[in-house]
């Protein structure tokens, strides 16, 4: 099963607990500039079944949302295109942070709680409506 159609059939799957990290699902998120990474591992729907996971207001973009998942805690600094309303940072900005803060995700330590490692967990908080197919 690709990862993309795994993703979108949590539904059916209906785990307890979901973890979204930065690597493979923040990144799908991201503005079409942002990343050749973000571009090659966005598969159709993958967008907008994170979005809808996430939304608090009521906004969805998928047929089955919402979803009965609630965030029951995040960890580590958030991508800047989360906090930044989805606007590109000025890619100069990169050069001068690499002179700042020496460390980046090529060289430091992948445990630090970097933009790179951003978790947020989902809690189940009710019945799934497509079909349950946990091992409660």
């Amino acid at each position: 099963m690709s990862r993309s159609r795994w993703l979108q059939n949590v539904e059916r799957r209906c785990p307890d607990y979901i973890a979204l990290n930065y690597q493979r699902a923040y990144i799908w998120l991201a503005p079409d500039n942002h990343s050749d990474l973000s571009s090659r591992w966005t598969g159709y729907g993958d967008a907008a079944y994170v979005h809808d996971l996430l939304s608090d207001d009521g906004e969805y973009l998928t047929e089955n949302a919402p979803y009965p998942y609630e965030v029951a805690e995040s960890f580590g600094p958030k991508p800047f295109y989360i906090r930044n309303g989805g606007e590109p940072i000025d890619q100069t900005w990169n050069a001068v942070r690499a002179g700042i803060f020496p460390r980046t995700i090529q060289y430091g330590d992948p445990q630090d709680f970097g933009v790179y490692n951003h978790v947020t967990v989902l809690e189940r908080t009710g019945e799934c409506s497509v079909g349950n197919e946990s091992s409660e």
